[in-house]
């Protein structure tokens, strides 16, 4: 053995250790309450800031660059660094006094000080949200660097289904036998839904939605592995039923858990914006240049067949509450939009701060809103209103471009589509729920979306270029 080598872990090890760390962290973030407790959410940011420090130390010692260099993101980076840099401005009271919130003033009239002040009412808040999304940025960019090899993509594909089949089958199992229990508390809220280790049951759906649809995803891509090119139709059929009663029973399994799950969840936002989700995967998946004509009806109904079989199963509840009235009003929440949107028009370039919205909100809120609600149950208003208008802008551009780079690989590419798909699809579901609820704030949804979103990135150029 070279004496270069002894004592360095090879690469490939190295990497396996990543993976591994990934998948933990993964695993255990839904673990407190879907990790939305500021100890929670605190332990994440430091946890995956250790793993990207490691990670750079070594690329460093080894002089070995990351598999994917960072001027292929230039875009994306640039975004990242002018919304940090107007988050942190927003926090600092090193701005002019005119563009401080009026809040402040009367802070120091009240106790006889001379004012300071920012554009933030709650600069502490603005810091701690600062910190979350950088370490889910941090997250992307270490999915990103191990998701670039197919193998190591479909572990972390893999385990993202094993996951949440896992969380669902224990919120399953609370359920059914009447335990009522979220971990070791007694549920208080939403008795009758599946929540699993989540307080809400939106949250829940959304993050069993993206599961069912990393599981989905790869259903289909184990049905077209069996599937020959020149083999009879009969012959190719019998295939994919093969298929389906070996490995591919586990993952039918896991499709009915996580379906059922969601269901029974009762969120009439997680259906709807799960089923956009799956179906805007499929139309990207489907309409790959790599898959032939005859591939894409039998996929699509393999798995619309099976969504309906567990529709039909245990979905009622959802579906009656799908038939019975629009999503809730009696709630406020349709009253709190209109108020969100009064907040944007008073402050539409300079925002209140970013994660303010609990301290801000109260000053705009009016009597017929009876609810006191500390999010405001639609994540672009929120951040139109935390950010303002330019700020708000940089956030949409940090979904809009890794979305963007993803429809176009997965409409183009020949080889290893589906993960391209897979994040279109997972964008197209949080973006549809994130205009009725809060899910992209709590942090285990937030950080499953970015892996199936850096899956995605990861995969959606051309091997060639690795050259």
């Amino acid at each position: 053995m070279p004496a270069a080598t002894v004592g360095r872990p090879a690469p490939e090890t190295e990497a396996g250790a990543r993976i591994w760390a990934l998948i933990l962290l993964l695993a255990l973030l839904p673990l407190p309450f879907g990790g939305a407790r500021p100890w929670a959410g605190a332990a994440f940011a430091v946890a995956v800031g250790l793993m990207l420090a490691v990670w750079s130390l070594r690329c460093a010692v080894a002089g070995r660059p990351g598999a994917i260099p960072l001027r292929r993101l230039a875009a994306e980076g640039l975004l990242l660094a002018l919304l940090a840099g107007w988050i942190a401005f927003q926090g600092l009271s090193l701005t002019p006094a005119a563009w401080h919130h009026p809040i402040w003033d009367e802070a120091a009239t009240a106790l006889s000080t001379e004012p300071v002040g920012a554009i933030s009412v709650d600069p502490a808040r603005s810091f701690t949200a600062l910190a979350t999304l950088l370490g889910h940025a941090s997250l992307f960019w270490l999915v990103l660097q191990a998701g670039r090899e197919p193998g190591r993509a479909h572990r972390l594909l893999a385990a993202l289904v094993a996951i949440g089949t896992a969380y669902a089958a224990y919120g399953l199992t609370m359920e059914l036998s009447g335990a009522g229990l979220v971990l070791w508390f007694e549920k208080w809220a939403y008795h009758g839904d599946i929540t699993a280790t989540f307080v809400n049951r939106n949250s829940f759906a959304t993050y069993a939605g993206l599961c069912l649809l990393a599981a989905i995803g790869l259903l289909a891509r184990q049905l077209l592995r069996h599937d020959g090119k020149q083999a009879p139709r009969r012959e190719r059929l019998l295939r994919r039923i093969q298929a389906l009663a070996g490995r591919g029973s586990l993952l039918l399994g896991a499709v009915a858990i996580l379906a059922t799950a969601l269901l029974l969840s009762h969120s009439r936002a997680g259906m709807v914006s799960t089923g956009i989700g799956i179906a805007v995967f499929l139309i990207v998946f489907l309409l790959n240049p790599g898959q032939r004509r005859g591939r894409r009806l039998p996929v699509a109904a393999a798995v619309f067949l099976a969504l309906l079989a567990v529709t039909n199963f245990s979905g009622e509840g959802t579906l009656l509450r799908l038939r019975a009235t629009e999503f809730e009003t009696g709630n406020g929440r349709f009253p709190v939009y209109a108020l969100m949107q009064r907040a944007i028009a008073d402050s539409p370039h300079l925002g209140f701060g970013y994660g303010t919205f609990e301290r801000t909100f109260p000053l705009y809120r009016t009597a017929d809103v009876a609810i006191r609600f500390d999010r405001g149950h639609n994540d672009w208003l929120e951040s139109a209103m935390d950010l303002g208008l330019p700020g708000a802008a940089l956030l949409i551009g940090l979904f809009a471009l890794p979305f963007l780079r993803c429809l176009r690989a997965g409409l183009t590419r020949r080889r290893d589509g589906l993960y391209p798909a897979l994040a279109c699809g997972a964008t197209a579901l949080v973006a549809t729920h994130a205009l009725l609820d809060f899910s992209l704030q709590i942090p285990a949804v937030a950080a499953t979306f970015t892996a199936l979103l850096a899956l995605g990135v990861a995969q959606s150029w051309s091997s060639r270029l690795d050259g």
